[in-house]
């Protein structure tokens, strides 16, 4: 039987549903904090809610947070039964987590000034919508609950196929999807961790709604929404939550058996629903240990290498994705190992890991402000 651990800084589960319940609420009043985007089309300007680039300060405070409680808890704990408490991989590695940020960063810099600046995917969706739509799901009539239920929905079902497709595609899973999935570390720096070209292929699977007939804007704006609410799902600090928490959302617990190298399960955003009705959902084992990152790990640091590794390793099998035969996972998968090894890990002194900081978030506000 694989070692299990237990989970002792866990929140509470009223705690945990508090939380959750607050993140929600958060959401639906932060419409009138999050900066709009405005794009300009042929037919006139295309306004949407930008959730995603609203949340940035947010996810870096988050991080922050994490890391305190985490280094609190460390040292609170006997070093010999450390591994038997919280994994070691959902604890901070330095070179870890700044390649994590710096992808982020790279990602949001180049959709700054490259993608934003060729507005295809508004512009084909737009078109579409105006053209082909076989009807008009603005919901104007409808209470906000209500439209939040069923765009919610109808976004979590498309990216519920981008996200298997990724998995199951290999040209999709090295556009950008692998080097999410690269860190041996879960925590909510690993949120930030995208493949730069990801954006260039992940909108074509939303392209359905504006057939159906919504909206380029709300389709637009639950689109981030959904992105957004992802990032507090990286976490190992915690456990598993009440139902039916556990049984509809995704939470933590399920998102964990997602990022399992052994296993492709759970590929919803913020829903298991779609997971269970397509035959894709694994709940997280009690006395289990995830293995996460690549099969065969990285020896660089350099999230562009990442990019690169995962290029080469599907030139030769592009449509078949690590995720391809996900039924013959329990008959493969070797059992996990010890909590407390990782494959990789960094000497570097304390002064180069502050300069490195201070150097990063430096040349990063450069590029965001100048």
């Amino acid at each position: 039987m694989v070692n299990g651990f237990k989970r002792p800084w866990s929140l509470p589960r009223w705690e945990a549903s508090a939380c959750v319940i607050a993140l929600v609420v958060s959401l639906v009043v932060s419409e009138y904090l999050v900066p709009r985007k405005v794009v300009e089309l042929s037919n006139g300007e295309l306004v949407y809610y930008n959730y995603i680039e609203g949340s940035i300060p947010l996810y870096l405070a988050l991080i922050a947070v994490e890391f305190i409680i985490l280094q609190i808890h460390k040292r609170r704990l006997p070093s010999s039964t450390e591994s038997d408490w919280i994994p070691e991989s959902g604890y901070y590695e330095a070179a870890d987590c700044w390649s994590s940020v710096a992808a982020g960063a790279m990602d949001v810099l180049l959709s700054i000034m490259v993608i934003e600046r060729f507005t295809l995917k508004e512009y084909v969706y737009d078109y579409i919508h105006d053209n082909y739509a076989i009807g008009n799901l603005d919901l104007t009539w409808a209470p906000q609950w209500m439209k939040m239920l069923i765009f919610g929905s109808l976004i979590e079902l498309c990216y519920y196929s981008f996200h298997r497709m990724s998995h199951e595609i290999g040209f999709i899973w090295a556009m950008g999807h692998a080097n999410h999935h690269s860190s041996e570390h879960f925590n909510f720096s690993t949120a930030l961790r995208q493949g730069y070209l990801q954006q260039a292929v992940s909108w074509v699977f939303y392209l359905p709604l504006a057939v159906l007939g919504v909206p380029a804007d709300v389709s637009m704006t639950y689109r981030t929404w959904n992105i957004m609410y992802q990032f507090w799902i990286h976490t190992s600090i915690v456990g598993s939550l009440p139902w039916p928490l556990e049984e509809i959302m995704m939470t933590p617990s399920n998102h964990r058996i997602h990022h399992d190298r052994r296993l492709h399960k759970n590929f919803g955003g913020t829903l298991v629903v779609y997971d269970k009705l397509f035959g894709t959902y694994l709940k997280e084992p009690a006395q289990a240990a995830c293995v996460y990152g690549w099969a065969v790990p990285s020896k660089s640091w350099v999230d562009s290498v990442f990019q690169l590794q995962a290029f080469s390793r599907q030139s030769r099998s592009w449509w078949k994705g690590p995720g391809y035969y996900t039924t013959t996972a329990a008959r493969v998968c070797p059992p996990a190992p010890r909590l407390a090894r990782l494959t990789r890990s960094t000497t570097a002194s304390v002064l180069l890991k502050i300069y490195i900081a201070v150097q990063f978030l430096v040349s990063t506000l450069c590029g965001l402000l100048l």
